[in-house]
């Protein structure tokens, strides 16, 4: 991993983050190859999804983005003051099968802290061609009461030369924010129950469900997660949830918008 990471952040006030396409420092350790998670058939409206094994590489690659963003929401002008930053989804998982994509969840104590947040990454993140095609995602991905980030910029700069894919979803955890706060309960429950050794046979169906959904196509990339609710409300309910509220965040789910896949993935 550069050192690249360690060094610390303009203030936001400063000129935005310019491409960087020179070639990479060569007294920089090597990364290993980036792997997309979604692709697009070049010549069908059909998607395939690239489910890997487990990568014990996942925790350090979420460790380098935790560092990034702490430094990014503290030390910017104002600052975005948050709750936690937590590695979430199926990379967050020893031994799952997951998309080599780093999901990350941010809480806030109010939407004001958020909205500071959000202004944040659109001040690092690139807001014009050709970089702009994985950035903030319409509307929270369509989920309410959440900010939703898809970056992939490997061409940007040194630091996401040398970090992964990841989803970044930005919540405020408060009272107000009830579909907010079902999202929240939601990716912490899946990624407890699945950590716990006692709970290897769900560990092990939901890798074999990933495994076999790897080899498929679908129309789009919301239908890859349709295709896991079956098993998702097997950990749900394993994780004290009752059939409500599994209907609640299941219902809450299908409300994501289909965007444009040249934004979304």
């Amino acid at each position: 991993m550069s050192d690249f990471a360690s060094q610390p952040l303009p203030p936001r006030l400063t000129p935005s983050p310019q491409p960087s396409l020179e070639e990479p420092d060569p007294n920089r350790p090597p990364t290993p190859p980036l792997r997309k998670s979604i692709f697009p058939h070049p010549h069908k409206p059909t998607w395939h999804v690239n489910v890997t094994p487990y990568s014990p590489a996942w925790p350090a690659q979420f460790n380098a983005i935790h560092t990034h963003l702490h430094k990014l929401f503290t030390s910017s002008s104002p600052p975005a003051p948050y709750l936690t930053i937590e590695h979430i989804g199926s990379t967050s998982i020893p031994g799952l099968a997951a998309k080599p994509n780093i999901d990350v969840l941010v809480t806030f104590a109010s939407k004001a802290h958020l909205a500071s947040a959000v202004e944040a990454l659109n001040w690092e993140i690139p807001s014009d061609p050709p970089f702009a095609k994985y950035t903030q995602i319409p509307r929270g991905g369509g989920i309410p009461g959440r900010e939703s980030y898809k970056i992939y910029l490997p061409k940007f700069s040194p630091y996401y030369a040398s970090t992964p894919e990841r989803s970044v979803y930005l919540i405020a955890d408060i009272a107000e924010n009830r579909e907010g706060q079902v999202q929240i309960r939601c990716y912490r429950t899946v990624r407890d129950v699945l950590r716990r050794a006692e709970n290897g046979d769900l560990l092990e169906e939901y890798g074999e469900v990933k495994m076999r959904l790897g080899k498929e196509v679908f129309g789009n990339g919301l239908e890859y997660s349709a295709r896991k609710d079956e098993i998702v409300r097997k950990v749900l309910a394993r994780g004290g949830w009752t059939g409500e509220e599994v209907d609640e965040k299941e219902k809450l789910s299908r409300r994501e918008w289909v965007v444009d896949a040249e934004e979304a993935y």
